[in-house]
């Protein structure tokens, strides 16, 4: 296989963690954190955001 694919893999992956990142920290998920806790916390978000993400679908259905 190409690099290019890996490397469009490994962007994309990137792309939705950091989205997902910040939609939580938009949303408000982290407001009893500052500084180091925040980056940690932020973080392990953009690192495992899919499992994140659907955690976070399941909050916003029951908000309504």
């Amino acid at each position: 296989m190409e690099p290019v694919i890996y490397l469009n893999g490994i962007f994309w992956f990137c792309y939705v963690g950091w989205s997902v990142a910040e939609l939580h920290r938009l949303a408000g998920s982290f407001r009893r954190w500052r500084g180091i806790k925040l980056a940690l916390a932020w973080s392990v978000i953009f690192l495992l955001w899919p499992l994140a993400l659907p955690l976070f679908v399941d909050y916003l259905k029951r908000i309504d």
